[in-house]
């Protein structure tokens, strides 16, 4: 840990894209650098006693949010995303969609997205995730509408 001034805050903040408010005192410690289990990096600021103050995190952009039609063949729908850090699938039709995750749709035994505005997230934060590819199916007629947000 080292004793920073304003300035050096800032910078350090500002290299790290990450937002700040600035604390009144003469002077800060900061401890930059450390990586969270799921890679982010966060920044610490301590007062002079070592009492820490803020902890700063990157927020998360998204996209905008998308739909995709999905048949009754399993189809790649979300392409893989390495920087991929959520994603938010919601079921717009009439009709259950299945989802495979990294692998095929099968209905059996599929996570389950039910129809008339289920929704099922994949969370680095969460208990599933993944960053590979997403595919769907459904066991009905026609194509059927899921609409989905993915951030990072």
């Amino acid at each position: 840990m080292s004793v920073a001034n304003k300035r050096e805050v800032r910078e350090l903040l500002s290299k790290a894209n990450l937002s700040y408010h600035m604390i009144k005192g003469s002077s800060i410690k900061a401890q930059p650098s450390d990586i969270t289990e799921h890679g982010d990096q966060t920044v610490v600021l301590y007062d002079v006693d070592g009492n820490p103050l803020l902890i700063l995190t990157p927020d998360m952009d998204g996209q905008s949010p998308a739909a995709v039609n999905v048949t009754a063949v399993d189809t790649i729908i979300i392409p893989a995303n390495p920087n991929r850090r959520a994603l938010v699938m919601t079921n717009d039709s009439d009709t259950n969609i299945y989802i495979g995750i990294d692998e095929s749709s099968a209905p059996n035994g599929a996570p389950r997205i039910n129809a008339g505005g289920g929704v099922y997230t994949l969370s680095r934060y969460g208990a599933i995730f993944s960053t590979g590819d997403i595919h769907a199916s459904h066991g009905g007629a026609g194509a059927k509408v899921l609409t989905y947000q993915e951030f990072h």
